[in-house]
């Protein structure tokens, strides 16, 4: 697996900055919330309060993804991406200096921000330094990261939380990142992608560079199923995020900690998904094909618990199965949308269709909750399941129209 893992060392370099960066924008999702129950009684303020702060993140980070596109492909990813490194880091290292509720607020909007960067400005480096038959795995890599972001940001800020208050905590989390971002900018050699936004000479296949040409690109109908596409796919994962704990203690009765311990294991297999995924997706040809695979498996692990056919000491497996085929296709979902980017816009395209990410997020817990509250816990993973297949249709639908 190492070997199959493997890149040039120029190209091992720019993937494993764009991967750590990646790592810290996921980490910094989840820096305030595993200290909500310190920062409620410090700063007396309720739950609905702390889950606004989370809200205003996603809001953030989904608003300016487009913008911060169009930037990539206008002046370059590299001066974006330090900017996001700068401005998703600096808010919370000055927690400390400012511990209330209200600057808490300013400090996630402008995390939120910088945290909106990294799709666009991540996908057009890797493009542009990794070569065309190893990409696959350096998106693998790169999305790996992601998720040992939101792996590491628990464990880390409660033992943070263990030595300092949680302001300081937060801060030295904030510090963390600004320390990476000064590593970075000494190796930025490897951030280039300006081989990816030159044109080729005969203009074949290009999109003009104005801006609205851009944005009526976006509205292209390869484009706009990517975004659907983005969006189920969020949706439906998002019920099992928020709601899976939930389905498994009133559908099996499992204890709290079983219910967890499978949604831990889901993260964990996912993120080994994505690295095997990778190297898959740069030996196989019919990405599409691959990624329908994929969901059909995970929908049908979805239903194997919907339908309790196994007790809950067996759900493990098909847990571990719905999570595992999800990440095995994500590379290659990355790669689809890559064969769509024109010259000169890859930012933008992934900077557009990724918001269906913050999108899916914000519609897909209250749908869920929805069904939770109406008796149905089955209904979650069914629902999740639908979503799932719904992706199969957006590729496809993509690909006919593209011909």
């Amino acid at each position: 697996m190492a070997s199959a893992l493997s890149l040039p060392r120029g190209e091992l370099k720019s993937t494993g900055l764009i991967s750590v960066g990646h790592g810290f924008s996921h980490l910094y999702m989840l820096v305030l919330p595993p200290l909500f129950p310190l920062i409620r009684e410090d700063l007396a303020v309720s739950w609905t309060d702390l889950g606004l702060l989370f809200a205003v993140l996603s809001v953030a980070t989904g608003v300016a993804q487009l913008p911060a596109g169009i930037l990539v492909d206008r002046i370059g990813a590299r001066p974006v991406l330090f900017a996001g490194l700068v401005l998703q880091a600096a808010p919370f290292s000055l927690v400390a200096l400012f511990p209330s509720y209200w600057g808490l607020m300013a400090v996630v909007f402008i995390a939120g921000i910088g945290i909106s960067v990294f799709h666009p400005a991540d996908y057009a480096v890797l493009a542009a330094q990794v070569g065309g038959e190893r990409q696959g795995r350096a998106f693998g890599i790169h999305i790996f990261a992601g998720y040992a972001g939101w792996v590491v940001a628990p464990p880390l800020m409660l033992a943070l939380a263990s030595v300092l208050d949680w302001a300081a905590a937060v801060s030295v989390a904030g510090l963390i990142g600004l320390l990476f971002a000064a590593i970075a900018a000494l190796h930025r050699e490897a951030l280039d992608d300006s081989a990816i936004r030159a044109a080729p000479a005969d203009g074949k296949g290009t999109v003009s560079r104005s801006l609205r040409a851009q944005l009526q690109f976006l509205l292209s109908p390869p484009v706009l199923l990517f975004l659907v596409f983005f969006t189920a796919l969020a949706t439906g994962t998002s019920g099992i995020h928020a709601f899976a704990v939930v389905a498994l203690v009133e559908l099996y009765d499992a204890s709290l900690a079983a219910a967890n311990a499978q949604l831990t294991g889901y993260f964990a297999a996912a993120a080994v998904g994505v690295l095997i995924g990778g190297v898959i997706a740069d030996r196989v040809k019919d990405h599409e094909g691959l990624a329908a695979l994929c969901f059909v498996a995970s929908a049908a692990c979805l239903v194997v618990i919907a339908l309790k056919l196994l007790p809950i000491e067996w759900v493990t497996i098909p847990m571990l199965g719905s999570a595992v085929t999800l990440g095995l296709m994500s590379p290659s979902r990355d790669l689809l949308v890559r064969r769509i980017c024109p010259p000169g816009t890859i930012g933008t395209v992934f900077g557009f269709v990724t918001t269906g990410f913050s999108v899916g997020a914000a519609v897909g817990p209250p749908i869920f909750g929805l069904v939770a509250d109406a008796g149905r816990p089955d209904l979650i993973f069914w629902l999740s399941g639908a979503f799932t297949l719904l992706c199969i249709v957006s590729i496809y639908a993509a690909k006919a129209i593209a011909r």
